[in-house]
């Protein structure tokens, strides 16, 4: 993260992630395309941070999501002007 500052709750989730539970990832069919990270960011900042050997990741079809996928809405940060500080922007349903 290149300005933490500017994001100290993602900084927090970081340093409490829990370690035993596994990065979730989808493989892709083509292997020219990367692999996609479903849930575990923040695990998986912090296993990099400590130089971790052997992360666990658990692989999910782009099926097994398209099963489960419930209506989400997601969000983008723009700096506010003003203040200097991130304010979420909700854009909608994915």
């Amino acid at each position: 993260m290149r300005q933490p500052d500017l994001f100290p709750s993602h900084i927090k989730r970081i340093n409490n992630a829990n370690l035993k539970y596994p990065i979730l990832v989808v493989w892709p069919s083509n292997k020219d395309k990367p692999v996609d990270v479903v849930d575990g960011l923040h695990r998986l900042v912090a296993h990099v941070l400590l130089h971790t050997n052997e992360i666990p990741v658990q692989r999910v079809t782009q099926l097994q999501l398209d099963e489960t996928r419930l209506e989400t809405q997601f969000h983008t940060y723009s700096l506010d002007e003003n203040t200097k500080t991130p304010k979420p922007e909700i854009k909608g349903p994915l």
